[in-house]
C-alpha cells in the first residue's frame, strides 16, 4: 500500500511566557523539523496563537500540498519568523484549525502545543471537534497538564509532556506516526559530545520507495556541515548501508537546527546513522521514518490520571494489515519525575523567594510553579532541581502477538514511555517500530 495523504493542522502557543522561558526558539525548529518530515501531497497548515491567532504557513484560508520543496523551504521561513507576545487564546486557535479541516476529507488531527493555561478567548472545550483528533503537547510543569489531557481525551487524540524543550523534538516525531504520515523506525534522544558520538540503527524492510530520517539538534547557533570530523560548533552525521557503504546524497538544511534525509528505494537492512560534533555538547534527537502504514505497533494506555502508587498497565500489540504478527520482541524504558514538583517546591522554597515574574505570571494561580520552572532554567545544565530517570520498564508477552508493560507510579507525575519492537516482516527484513505514550500520576 502507498502512501496516504495526511491532512495535519499544528497549532503553536507564541505567548510571552514562551520567550520568558526560553521556550519559542526550540519549539520553532522542532515544529519545523516536523512539517518537513511530511511526504509528498501531504496537506498541512501552521498557526500561531498569543492574543489572536495567525496563519503562519499557509496565508489563505485552506491548507497548502507538499508538492515540491519550495513548500517546505516556504513554510521553514514563515514559522522561523514567528515572534512570542501576549495571553493564550486556545479557543480561536482550535476554531481556526477546525475551519481549515472541515472541508477535508479524512483529516488527520490537530497538534496544539502550550505552555500556559488558556486566558484569553474563554474555555476551548465546547469548540472541540467531534471527528478530528487533537494531540496536545503540555511544554513545562505550570499547571496546564490536566486540562490537555482532558482535550486529548474528549476528541479522541493523544496527550503528550515535555518538561523542557529537549524532548519537544521526539514527541513531534511520534505525532507523525499518529497523523499516519509513516511509522516511526527509531526516535531518540541523546547529548552528543566531540569524544561521545550518536550512533541509530535504523532496520529497514523491503520494499520501501523512500524513508526520512530526521537530525534536529534545536540550537540555530550550531551549523550542519558535510566535513569530518567537524569543527566546534559545527555538527555533521555520517550514513552508512546495510553493506557498509557511504550513503552521499546530501540531505535538506534549513540552517534552523535540523537536516531530513530522505533515501529514495533503500536497501533493506540495517542502516547507521553516525552523529558528530566539533563541541562542546549538543542535544541531538534522530528519527526515522518509514511512510507506508501497514505495520504497526499500537498501545492502549490508561487516559485518566492513576493514583500514584499504583502500577499502570499499557497493552500492546504488534499488527501488519491489521493482523497481528508474532515472534516480535519489545522492549520499553520510562522518563520519569525523581521528585515530585510538591517535594521540589518546599525544597527550593527559599531561592523560589527570589524569583521573579512577569506580572501576569505573578497574580496566577500557579505563580509558585512558573517560579520553579524560572528557577530550573537558571539552573541547567550544571543542576536539575526538579530532575527526571530513564528506568526500564517489564513487558509482557503472549504468543499471539500481544504484550503488557508494567508502569509504577511512586511519584505523583508525567511518565513518558517508550516502546521498541523489532521483528521479522512479511515482505522480507526486519521491522523496526518506536511508540509513546504518556502516563499521569496524581
Amino acid at each position: 500500500m502507498g502512501h496516504i495523504p495526511a491532512k495535519i493542522v499544528t497549532m503553536i502557543d507564541t505567548s510571552s511566557s514562551m520567550t520568558w522561558y526560553d521556550y519559542i526558539t526550540p519549539a520553532k525548529s522542532d515544529a519545523d523539523t516536523f512539517v518537513n518530515m511530511f511526504q509528498p501531497q501531504d496537506k498541512f497548515a501552521v498557526l500561531s496563537f498569543a492574543d489572536a491567532v495567525k496563519r503562519v504557513y499557509p496565508t489563505t484560508a485552506t491548507l497548502t500540498t507538499n508538492s515540491n520543496p519550495k513548500v517546505l523551504e516556504e513554510a521553514s521561513r514563515a514559522i522561523q519568523a514567528i515572534t512570542a507576545y501576549g495571553n493564550t487564546n486556545m479557543t480561536d486557535a482550535i476554531k481556526a484549525a477546525n475551519t481549515l479541516l472541515n472541508p477535508e476529507s479524512n483529516p488527520r488531527g490537530e497538534v496544539l502545543l502550550s505552555d500556559g493555561m488558556y486566558n484569553v478567548g474563554g474555555d476551548p472545550t465546547p469548540f472541540l471537534p467531534k471527528d478530528i483528533p487533537i494531540y496536545t503537547i503540555a511544554l513545562g510543569d505550570n499547571g496546564q497538564l490536566d486540562f490537555m489531557r482532558k482535550i486529548a481525551n474528549l476528541t479522541q487524540g493523544q496527550y503528550y509532556f515535555a518538561p523542557d524543550p529537549i524532548t519537544l523534538a521526539g514527541i513531534y516525531y511520534n505525532i507523525l506516526e499518529k497523523g499516519k504520515v509513516g511509522q516511526i523506525v527509531t526516535n531518540s534522544l541523546q547529548t552528543v559530545t566531540p569524544t561521545l558520538p550518536m550512533r541509530n540503527t535504523v532496520r529497514l524492510q523491503a520494499g520501501l520507495t523512500n524513508a526520512s530520517i530526521g537530525v534536529n539538534w534545536a540550537a540555530p547557533g550550531f551549523k550542519w556541515t558535510t566535513k569530518y570530523p567537524p569543527a566546534a560548533g559545527e555538527i555533521t552525521t555520517r550514513v552508512l548501508d546495510p553493506n557498509f557503504n557511504p550513503y552521499l546524497v546530501p540531505p535538506v538544511y534549513r540552517d534552523y537546527g535540523f537536516v531530513v534525509f530522505t533515501i529514495e528505494n533503500p536497501m533493506a537492512g540495517t542502516w547507521f546513522f553516525d552523529t558528530y560534533f566539533g563541541g562542546p555538547s549538543c542535544n541531538v534527537t534522530v528519527g526515522a521514518l518509514d511512510p507506508t502504514n501497514t505495520t504497526v505497533v499500537r498501545l492502549t494506555a490508561p487516559q485518566e490520571a492513576v493514583r500514584a502508587g499504583e502500577t499502570a498497565v499499557i497493552h500492546g500489540s504488534t499488527l501488519h494489515e491489521e493482523q497481528k504478527l508474532t515472534g516480535a520482541h519489545t522492549t520499553a524504558s520510562v522518563d520519569r519525575p525523581s521528585v515530585s514538583t510538591d517535594d521540589a517546591l518546599r525544597t527550593h522554597a527559599a531561592a523560589l523567594g527570589n524569583v521573579q515574574l512577569r506580572e501576569e505570571d505573578a497574580d496566577s494561580e500557579h505563580a509558585d510553579r512558573k517560579r520553579l520552572t524560572a528557577l530550573r532554567a537558571q539552573m541547567l545544565p550544571y543542576r536539575d532541581i526538579v530532575p527526571r530517570h530513564r528506568v526500564e520498564a517489564k513487558v509482557s508477552h503472549s504468543a499471539n502477538g500481544d504484550f503488557e508493560i508494567a508502569v509504577p507510579t511512586d511519584v505523583p507525575g508525567e511518565y513518558m514511555v517508550r516502546v521498541e519492537t523489532i521483528g521479522s516482516h512479511p515482505n522480507g527484513g526486519e521491522f523496526m517500530r518506536t511508540n509513546l505514550v504518556c502516563i499521569s500520576a496524581r
